[in-house]
């Protein structure tokens, strides 16, 4: 073709004017094509990815348990930040006493975390409002069913009677100590009614520990 056609065809080419929806047409072809394009480009990279963890898996059984453990102790993290100190607190206490091998081990995990309660700091602390005083409550009630499933008589080979009254009278000792913290501490007429039932409490416990001492 001489140089003088191609310039006329190129002319003629350039003074067609395409419709606005022809040309809109031809924009969302183009775009589609390459969204496509790099979908699958996409989706080819992610496939690659997985069957090269797939295949490190696979040929070091090592590196995929330390990966699981680090996911647990991850999550682990992750759900323990959501609770209380308290809360995680008490958790580790509860499971502690569900697998104690015996009911003394039992008991003075139940009377170690009450007398953490009951510390002065802790009063000082907690006296004075519903959920401390609550707390306080819960501590000494869980510290007197495990106390009141122990036999002071002991149990051969696990504890001895001495080292289970002894536990006892360490019980009746934190529960006099609170008592007389709560008597003499200045209160005013709102918190004397928030500890009317906690003194109640402590009175029926310390009754029920001075009777199980004297049957032995």
């Amino acid at each position: 073709m001489k140089q003088a056609d191609l310039i006329l065809k190129l002319k003629l080419l350039k003074s067609i004017q395409p419709d606005y929806n022809v040309l809109k047409t031809i924009e969302k072809d183009v775009y589609s094509r390459f969204e496509t394009n790099e979908s699958n480009f996409v989706l080819r990279r992610i496939k690659a990815f997985s069957s090269n963890v797939f295949l490190v898996f696979k040929t070091n059984p090592f590196a995929s348990y330390g990966i699981a453990a680090a996911l647990l102790i991850v999550v682990f993290l992750s759900v323990s930040t959501g609770f209380l100190p308290n809360e995680i607190n008490k958790t580790l206490l509860y499971a502690k006493i569900a697998t104690a091998p015996n009911q003394y081990v039992k008991a003075s995990l139940a009377l170690s975390y009450a007398q953490t309660k009951l510390d002065a700091a802790n009063l000082k602390r907690n006296i004075h409002n519903q959920n401390g005083i609550k707390d306080i409550s819960k501590s000494i009630a869980l510290a007197n069913i495990e106390l009141s499933e122990l036999k002071l008589m002991g149990d051969h080979g696990k504890y001895t009677s001495a080292q289970c009254k002894q536990l006892y009278r360490n019980y009746q000792t934190s529960l006099e100590n609170l008592d007389h913290y709560i008597t003499t501490s200045s209160l005013n007429r709102e918190d004397k009614e928030s500890m009317a039932s906690l003194k109640t409490q402590i009175s029926n416990y310390e009754k029920q520990a001075e009777q199980k001492l004297n049957l032995y």
